[in-house]
């Protein structure tokens, strides 16, 4: 993805060789005038609940891990079982400080978005919530390579999925910023909470994974199996509600499909273990790709 982004810049800026008409090349790159009325959508309200909800869940499967690094000063998967992470310290503190500032001004972009606020500052947090973004979910993946070293042997579905949900964030925030410069607002409402959807995922399947475990016996997260799985499935049939009959909406329909996989990649792995939705203490489920 970062070799590939300066080319896509190329490929869109103002020099670029790629041949564009002059009515395109407008719509891309210069801004409507201020003041003026943007376009309605229907069913802002909808778009503006999903986000909400994935952002809630975020928080709150975020909260333990939150609570326990203010008291002690150390972040953990699990911070109710889960032993000292070996991860940077730094890496970590700069990640979890970057990701919480980014879901805090989500959580106002999509209010001024739907018109809970006054949209004044709408488009200037969003350029700062792309740079922002983009910081959080690439140091995100990095964390994930990191804790799945050796990758030969440590690499397992969740670490797959995280990284897929890392890159996805990213191209939809950036793709959520060109539609709203395209005044495509249908597109950019959907880009939007594609990307808070993504970015929500690791937060909002610790909250069910937590519950879950618990539910099956006080398990430890990282011995329980299939919670990823279970947590994409929800977010997917979330996302599917924003669908629009008669648009046309590839960029949904991407998003989406990677959701399916992203779910049957985890659940699959669970399955044919046989510990769907179970703890097992003999093996660390959390690493296990096959």
């Amino acid at each position: 993805l970062l070799v590939s982004l300066p080319w896509a810049v190329r490929c869109i800026g103002p020099d670029s060789d790629i041949q564009m008409s002059s009515t395109a090349r407008q719509a891309l790159f210069v801004q409507p005038p201020e003041g003026s009325q943007a376009p309605e959508i229907t069913g802002k309200p909808r778009f503006g609940a999903a986000a909400m909800v994935f952002l809630g869940c975020s928080f709150a499967g975020f909260f333990p891990a939150t609570v326990y690094f203010a008291q002690v000063g150390v972040w953990k998967l699990d911070p109710f079982y889960m032993s000292m992470p070996s991860l940077p310290s730094s890496m970590l503190n700069m990640h979890s400080c970057v990701a919480w500032g980014w879901s805090l001004g989500a959580v106002w972009q999509v209010a001024m978005g739907v018109g809970w606020l006054p949209k004044k500052q709408h488009r200037t947090l969003g350029y700062v919530l792309l740079a922002v973004g983009c910081l959080a979910f690439a140091s995100g993946a990095a964390l994930v390579l990191v804790s799945a070293s050796p990758l030969s042997e440590s690499f397992g579905a969740i670490a797959t999925d995280h990284i897929t949900a890392s890159c996805l964030a990213i191209c939809n925030l950036l793709f959520a910023v060109s539609y709203a410069r395209q005044q495509k607002y249908l597109n950019h409402a959907q880009a939007a909470l594609m990307c808070i959807a993504w970015a929500s995922y690791p937060g909002a399947s610790r909250l069910l994974g937590f519950l879950l475990s618990y539910a099956a016996g006080s398990c430890p997260l990282i011995f329980f199996s299939g919670w990823e799985a279970l947590t994409v499935t929800l977010i997917l049939g979330m996302s599917a509600l924003t669908w629009r009959v008669g648009k046309q909406q590839t960029l949904l329909l991407v998003n989406l499909l990677a959701f399916v996989l992203v779910a049957a990649n985890d659940a699959t792995r669970a399955l044919r273990r046989n510990e769907f939705l179970r703890c097992s203490h003999h093996t660390e489920q959390i690493w296990h790709l096959w």
